[in-house]
């Protein structure tokens, strides 16, 4: 019809958005805003936030939703499969970096919709926005998206 599109989605069900239907959008002209392979929008969050930050963002996380409790969301993770021979105990300060720590609680906010209202989304990326670094797959693909706002009169 002409208009022009963009879409922002995760990366993470190409049962529902598949590579193809992803290129069909791009060879009609469409903007695509994705996330890198296999990353919902918190899986993406969780790898691409400064590790330091990790612990903050779940406390800032929970103290915003209405029906997460903090400590729940810490023995969720903990008690994890892919995570639980860590042995990383209830303070997330004191747990190691590792990416698939980082997917695990990414998959769970996912999972548990933790950011999934637009208020808890805005409240999280607020936070986690500024502390990006520049190379954050998050970071580009959003400046890439605003490029093309600002781009497409």
């Amino acid at each position: 019809l002409g208009y022009k599109t963009a879409a922002i989605c995760d990366n993470d069900a190409p049962d529902h958005l598949s590579a193809e239907s992803v290129q069909v959008l791009r060879d009609g002209g469409a903007h695509v805003c994705q996330w890198d392979e296999g990353n919902s929008t918190e899986r993406q969050l969780f790898l691409d936030l400064p590790w330091e930050n990790i612990s903050t963002l779940l406390q800032l996380i929970c103290d915003h939703h209405d029906t997460l409790e903090f400590a729940t969301v810490v023995d969720t993770i903990i008690k994890e499969d892919r995570v639980e021979s860590q042995n990383l105990g209830t303070d997330p300060t004191k747990w190691s970096e590792s990416t698939v720590l980082r997917q695990v609680i990414g998959d769970l906010a996912h999972k548990g919709s933790w950011i999934k209202r637009i208020d808890y989304a805005e409240n999280a990326f607020a936070f986690a926005l500024p502390l990006l670094p520049d190379i954050a797959v998050l970071k580009n693909r959003l400046n890439e998206l605003w490029t093309w706002v600002q781009n497409n009169d």
